[in-house]
Parts: structure tokens; C-alpha cells; sequence
């Protein structure tokens, strides 16, 4: 893909995830990006073309994300709590794009995330062996992923949201209780 397909397409991605489906047209995208309406038109003729790339660009991403849980399960679930951890990297950034899309109706990025989260779901999984197990440390992730974006974005104004999240200590005893599971 053209480093300028790339600038748009991370335009576009900005635009989603500050002001949302709806205002982000073509004229905007192409604002971001530094380009001509007619030099975004020539990479994507459409705001669903647009959508399309974006998507792929994100499943790309996902399937990358995904293989990197495979391991022994200690690894894996250490992994994927630290990775929950995490928030404003390019993974973050796409899903927020994608989970707006998938708000309005595109059902493409309702798939694309879906599978995000089956992915995830399965290589833990496989890695621990146990449904419950499994199931527990995707909810704690999500829980995890949810608190620490809550909190990024709170912590000027109200510094006390940081007390929301597991200190490192914490975040080790609950890695260490779900594979505690696996030997019950």
C-alpha cells in the first residue's frame, strides 16, 4: 500500500475515533491527510471504499495480535493482560475506529471485530486448555482494557482514577489466581 493510501487511511482512522462516524466525510479526511479531495478519490472512490480499507487494514492487525498469544498458557495470559493494559497503540487506535463503524451499522466491521475477539478468545484457549479459564481472562482483559482507557483519559483532571487500576503487584497475583485454575 502507497505511503499515501496509508496517510488517508490514518486520517480517516482519526477522524472516527475523535468526531465519529457521521462527521467524518470525505472533505475531512482529505483535510486531515494533507491531500486533495481528488487525490483521496483516486485511492478510495467512495466513504465505503474507505471503510473497506480501513477494515482490512485492522483485520491485518487483529490476525497479528491473535498469533502472538500463542505460547505455553503462563505466556499467553500474561500476554493478553499486558496487551489489555494497553491503550493508544496503532491496535487500539483501529479497534476504536472499527468498533464506530460497527456502531452505525457496517456490518463488515461488526465481523472484523468479531472475529478480533474470537481470535483472542480461542488462542487463549488453546493455550490454557480450559473454557473458564479462557472465558475469564478475555472478561478481565476487557475489564482491564476498559478501566485503563477510562483512566488515560481522566488522569489530568482527576488524578484518583489512576487508584482504579491493579498495580504491577496486583496485575501479577491475578495472572497467578487464573492459571492457579488450570492446576485445580
Amino acid at each position: 500500500m502507497s505511503s499515501a493510501r496509508e496517510k488517508i487511511l490514518d486520517a480517516y482512522e482519526e477522524s472516527l475515533t475523535t468526531v465519529g462516524v457521521a462527521a467524518t466525510t470525505l472533505d475531512a479526511v482529505a483535510r486531515i491527510a494533507g491531500v486533495s479531495k481528488g487525490g483521496l478519490i483516486y485511492h478510495f472512490p467512495s466513504k465505503e471504499a474507505l471503510a473497506d480499507a480501513l477494515i482490512e487494514r485492522f483485520t491485518g492487525m487483529a490476525r497479528a495480535s491473535a498469533d502472538q498469544l500463542h505460547g505455553d498458557a503462563a505466556t499467553t495470559v500474561r500476554h493478553f493482560i499486558e496487551m489489555s493494559s494497553s491503550v493508544g497503540d496503532e491496535l487500539d487506535t483501529a479497534w476504536l475506529a472499527v468498533m464506530n463503524l460497527s456502531r452505525n451499522g457496517n456490518q463488515s466491521a461488526t465481523r472484523a471485530v468479531l472475529e478480533l475477539e474470537r481470535s483472542w478468545h480461542d488462542a487463549i484457549l488453546e493455550s490454557t486448555g480450559s473454557p473458564l479459564v479462557a472465558h475469564m481472562t478475555k472478561l478481565l482483559g476487557d475489564g482491564l482494557y476498559h478501566s485503563t482507557s477510562f483512566v488515560s483519559e481522566s488522569r489530568e483532571s482527576l488524578p484518583e482514577a489512576a487508584k482504579l487500576l491493579p498495580s504491577d503487584g496486583e496485575r501479577e497475583a491475578i495472572i497467578r489466581t487464573l492459571l492457579d485454575l488450570l492446576d485445580e
